[in-house]
């Protein structure tokens, strides 16, 4: 009786170890689903920055043509 009370601890251990390790992967991938999001979201915002830096550079480029006549 001590061999299978042995056995059927070491199958409850490693279900349970086998259950662990799904949390734990499942809150993994959720953790890098949200930093995804996050760098994305970054990465927009960075290219929204270049966008408006090229704009204003091209202003400014405007500007100072048009003040090198007056």
């Amino acid at each position: 009786m001590a061999v299978t009370s042995r056995q059927n601890n070491t199958i409850e251990d490693a279900t349970r170890t086998i259950f662990e390790t799904g949390e734990v992967g499942l809150g993994t991938m959720t953790e890098l689903q949200r930093q995804r999001e996050v760098l994305t979201s970054a990465s927009d915002k960075a290219k929204d920055t270049i966008s408006l830096s090229q704009q204003a550079n091209t202003i400014l480029n405007v500007g100072l043509w048009l003040l090198r006549d007056v």
